[in-house]
Formats: structure tokens, C-alpha cells, sequence
């Protein structure tokens, strides 16, 4: 809810906005541009039907309403990086709501099929999120355990389809402790060849139990592992990975 919802002042403002759409270039002073508008409130936005023909209908939209909400932020003083900063912000409500929104129905989901123990402070939010008082330890197993591994799967995949980079070098900057970030690489198999990837949110239901947990010092045995649990973790650190992007273009805004 934080980093996926506007006000309504901000929402209001949006749905007046006017626009010129012109077969032309746009132009900001004398640099040709795909769209463009003046540096004051309710101005007008120019957008470029001959240069935005070169996008398909398909990623259009994708790339439209970014680039609107860039203009958006000159309107309103923004300068140049921390318009560009808006822009990606917006870029990545688009890309990752659905990713952002499924991890904490997984984290939830999973948290209360797990055995074990969960953070207090996650549980606050957790209870908060499902409107209960107390912790629920009456549910079926078979039923939490299903809507963890459902929950788990849309969130895996969708980040699969829209993150590019390595992800295995993000655990380190995402909140997950050494334990939880060694459970997580060695559960997906990383052999230090391939990228990291969130199978282990995908296929945590289909896979043998039996996987080496590692502690601190980084000493592996194999043992039990409950998959739930890596689950859960799996959202965390999707979650942790959103969270890291969304408030580094928070703060170049912030900061310009």
C-alpha cells in the first residue's frame, strides 16, 4: 500500500490533464522528444503520434503512461533526474504490483503453514493484513500449505518474467540474514555457475525435503527443511528486492 497507491489530490490532478497529440516531433526548447510539456501546473502535454509509432500496440501503454507521468513531474518542478527517477518509479508499479502484491499474500500464506518460527514483528503485519487477533494455529495443514505453494508460484514467476538482472546479487542488500539467504541458494541448487533465480518459490511444493542447510560459517548438512518455510522466505526476499528499488528512487527524488 505504500509504494502502490497515490492520493487522491495527485489522482484528481491526473484525470485533468489535457493533451496536444500531434504527427510531428514534440520539442523540449529545441531537442526533438517523444512527449513534452512546460514547467507549470496544468499545462498541456505534447505527445508524438509519428515517434510513438515505432512501439507496438502492445508495449505501448507500457511505455506511455511512464513517460506521461515523467512530463507530470516537470509540471510540478521536477528537474531532469528526478523526473527520470519518477518515471522508473512509475515503470516499476507497472512491472511489479502484481509480483509485490502476490509475495505478501505468499508470505502470509506461507508464514502460517510454516513450522517455523516467524519474526514478531512480521506477525504484527501479517494479522493486521488478514484482520485477526491472534495467531491462527487452528487452520488445516494441507489447506495453508496448498494457498502458500499457489501464492508462491504467481509471485516466482511473475518476478521471473520481469526482472532481467541477477537476483542472487540483491539477497545481500534485501533484508535476509546469512542463514536465510545461504537456505535459500543452496535449496535452488546455485552452483556458482548460473544466475539466482526464484525457482525456490516455484517449485518448493514439488521438490524432496531433504536439502543441506547451511549455518553461519557456512557449513552445510543435509536435513529436513520445511518448504513451507522456504516459501516464506522466498517472498520475503521478493519483497526485500521491490523494497530496495522503490525506495532508491524515493530518495533520488528526495534528494534533487
Amino acid at each position: 500500500k505504500k509504494y502502490f497507491a497515490i492520493s487522491e489530490s495527485l489522482q484528481l490532478y491526473i484525470k485533468g490533464l489535457t493533451f496536444e497529440v500531434v504527427d510531428r516531433p514534440c520539442y523540449d526548447g529545441s531537442r526533438e522528444t517523444d512527449a513534452s510539456t512546460s514547467n507549470a501546473k496544468n499545462s498541456p502535454i505534447c505527445l508524438s503520434a509519428k515517434r510513438l509509432s515505432r512501439f507496438s500496440k502492445s508495449v505501448l501503454r507500457r511505455v506511455l503512461i511512464p513517460m506521461v507521468m515523467h512530463e507530470v513531474a516537470h509540471q510540478f518542478g521536477f528537474d531532469e533526474n528526478s523526473a527520470n527517477a519518477f518515471q522508473r518509479l512509475t515503470s516499476l508499479h507497472l512491472e511489479y504490483r502484481t509480483t509485490y502484491l502476490a509475495s505478501i499474500r505468499a508470505y502470509a500464506q506461507c508464514a502460517f503453514a510454516t513450522s517455523k518460527a516467524v519474526p514478531k514483528a512480521d506477525k504484527q503485519k501479517i494479522m493486521a493484513l488478514f484482520k485477526v487477533k491472534t495467531w491462527p494455529t487452528n487452520f488445516p495443514k494441507a489447506t495453508v500449505t496448498t494457498a502458500c505453494a499457489a501464492q508462491s508460484m504467481i509471485a516466482g514467476n511473475s518476478l521471473e518474467r520481469s526482472y532481467n538482472g541477477n537476483l542472487r546479487a540483491e539477497l545481500k542488500n534485501i533484508g535476509l540474514t546469512r542463514t536465510e539467504e545461504l537456505l535459500l541458494l543452496k535449496f535452488d541448487g546455485y552452483d556458482g555457475k548460473k544466475p539466482f533465480s526464484f525457482v525456490t518459490m516455484t517449485e518448493a511444493l514439488t521438490e524432496s525435503p531433504i536439502v543441506p542447510a547451511c549455518d553461519l560459517r557456512g557449513e552445510c548438512r543435509v536435513k529436513e527443511v520445511d518448504l513451507a518455510y522456504i516459501g516464506m522466505l522466498g517472498a520475503k526476499a521478493a519483497l526485500g528486492f521491490i523494497d530496495k528499488e522503490v525506495g532508491r528512487l524515493q530518495n533520488l527524488i528526495n534528494t534533487n
